[in-house]
């Protein structure tokens, strides 16, 4: 008669944890899916740190998104390009760059040099290539 009783209470135990992981996944998954809905009822607008920035359809020229897309802008971005193939034309990558003041003194986003520090002319070009970094551009 023991085991039986015993046999019966490992199967209600089994049985109980059966419900127990059941409940937490439909709990789960209820809450997934009101956070699925929520969010397809309000999808939020993304937030860009940048102050202009335009999204076009390459083929039709349709503006998809568009934050301050008619103002002239300073072209930052193609100066910085351009920096790079002069350096590439006009010298070697392991060549030594010092930099200047006026590099040092380059707001924003900066790899922060200080005058009269020297780097290697690629290690710059990477730093205004990869992380736009002002004051690399100004130094090479």
């Amino acid at each position: 008669m023991k085991v039986g009783l015993m046999r019966i209470q490992r199967r209600m135990a089994g049985r109980t944890a059966v419900l127990l992981v059941l409940a937490v996944l439909l709990a789960f998954a209820g809450s997934f899916f009101s956070t699925a809905q929520a969010e397809e009822k309000a999808a939020p607008v993304p937030e860009l740190a940048a102050q202009s920035a335009v999204l076009m359809d390459g083929e039709s020229g349709r503006v998809l998104f568009g934050k301050n897309q008619d103002e002239i802008r300073p072209m930052a971005s193609t100066t910085k390009i351009m920096t790079c193939i002069l350096a590439l034309e006009n010298a070697a990558p392991e060549d030594v760059v010092s930099v200047s003041g006026y590099a040092a003194s380059m707001p924003d986003v900066k790899l922060n040099l200080r005058k009269g520090e020297t780097y290697r002319l690629e290690d710059l070009m990477y730093s205004m290539m990869l992380e736009s970094h002002n004051d690399s551009a100004a130094a090479i």
